[in-house]
């Protein structure tokens, strides 16, 4: 597709998590993206029919933003407040000057003045409204593990309203109304009992039909926040990590089928299609530069140790006067390990070390062997079996097997 090319082309020519380059000096990155973002916006036209479809959104996205804010009170959090703000003013200004590649949507390109509000509720979820009204509830911003991962969540959701996803779904259905479609989502969204009146039936009726859509506007979604990620400072493997962790606890948990009221693709679908879009465009995925719980952490042991933790389990410990730089550099060496996600009988146990490859991934000291009431080569075995242990949970739960 036409597009395509030009997001290729365009994902050469800027920096991943650099943003655009001004003329001028900016005072800070929201105002460099703002304005690099009205000076490309010019060259995109959008005549008076298009506008007034815009225009239509809007209003519809005001009209149910205010049944929405009756069912939800908005959060007293003023700290995720600026930060979803904060982000979603970086994404939003991307969005409205980027022509995306859309898979499942209005392809013509759309502007909105987005709002971003958050709600209270601990439930880990978003949703968007036509016209660019987004809803973040304070379960998710806390249950993300960086900046990047509540970006992927946003950056999701601009894309719903920027390809017009309701507006499709009613396009698609001439026995939809969009009254009763909007009325039924955010019913949905809100767990409001009272779906405006809308009878039973044209809730089923609806949420029936909306369940092959919104399969369809969620991938598209994903991609879309993918993109939009591409052109901004953060890193898209957010997105990647946050529905990773998603799918860990619904497995934790169990989950239902819901079978037609199903409104998303399993998350291990939804991450495998953004991986594969990352691998086409050669964005690395460095799952340990975005997520706590993908990271290696080096904390302090018994009798002046360091330790080095991965996933709730210990690695190695690390004795002597320069235990602390020694765990440092591994930790960095054991992340852009652990980032490969590499099998398991690559990682082997030498005489003293560990190595992966054939090369060396952990090195043993006598210090740490003394400390440890152990010999080298036992340390080194310990360790080695650590590693592998903490490899096989990290490929459960990345590929879910």
């Amino acid at each position: 597709m036409l597009n395509a090319v030009i997001l290729a082309a365009t994902l050469q020519a800027t920096p991943v998590h650099g943003g655009c380059a001004l003329h001028s000096a900016p005072t800070n990155y929201v105002e460099q993206i703002v304005e690099s973002s009205w000076r490309a916006w010019d060259e995109i036209q959008i005549d008076a029919k298009r506008q007034k479809d815009l225009d239509r959104d809007i209003e519809l996205g005001k009209e149910y933003s205010k049944q929405v804010e009756k069912e939800l009170k908005l959060s007293k959090d003023e700290g995720a407040v600026k930060r979803v703000q904060r982000i979603g003013a970086e994404l939003a200004a991307i969005a409205n000057s980027t022509l995306a590649d859309v898979t499942w949507g209005d392809k013509r390109p759309s502007k909105f003045n987005y709002e971003f509000k958050v709600v209270e509720g601990d439930d880990v979820n978003a949703f968007s409204l036509p016209g660019g009204f987004i809803y973040v509830y304070e379960g998710l911003v806390k249950f993300t593990e960086s900046d990047d991962e509540l970006a992927g969540v946003i950056g999701h959701e601009i894309s719903h309203a920027a390809f017009r996803h309701v507006w499709q779904l009613q396009r698609n259905s001439e026995k939809l109304q969009l009254g009763t479609l909007l009325a039924v989502l955010v019913a949905a969204m809100t767990r409001s009992q009272d779906a405006s009146n809308v009878a039973i039936g044209a809730q089923l009726g609806a949420q029936a039909f909306a369940s092959g859509w919104s399969q369809d506007a969620e991938r598209a979604s994903d991609y879309g926040g993918l993109q939009f990620m591409l052109k901004s400072q953060y890193d898209p493997t957010g997105t990647v990590t946050f529905m990773e962790r998603l799918a860990r606890d619904e497995k934790a948990k169990g989950s239902i089928d819901w079978g037609i009221f199903r409104t998303h693709p399993p998350s291990k679908e939804r991450v495998q299609n953004l991986l594969d879009h990352m691998a086409k465009l050669n964005v690395p995925v460095r799952r340990s530069a975005v997520a706590a719980s993908f990271r290696t952490i080096v904390k302090p042991g018994e009798n002046g140790t360091v330790e080095a933790w991965f996933n709730g389990r210990k690695l190695y410990t690390f004795a002597g006067s320069n235990a602390l730089p020694r765990a440092d550099a591994a930790a960095k060496k054991l992340d852009a390990f652990f980032d490969q996600v590499p099998h398991m009988i690559e990682v082997t146990s030498g005489s003293s070390e560990v190595l992966f490859k054939r090369k060396v991934l952990l090195q043993i000291t006598a210090e740490d062997a003394a400390a440890q009431k152990a010999s080298v080569q036992e340390l080194a075995y310990q360790a080695t079996k650590a590693i592998k242990g903490s490899l096989f949970s990290l490929a459960y739960r990345v590929w879910g097997t």
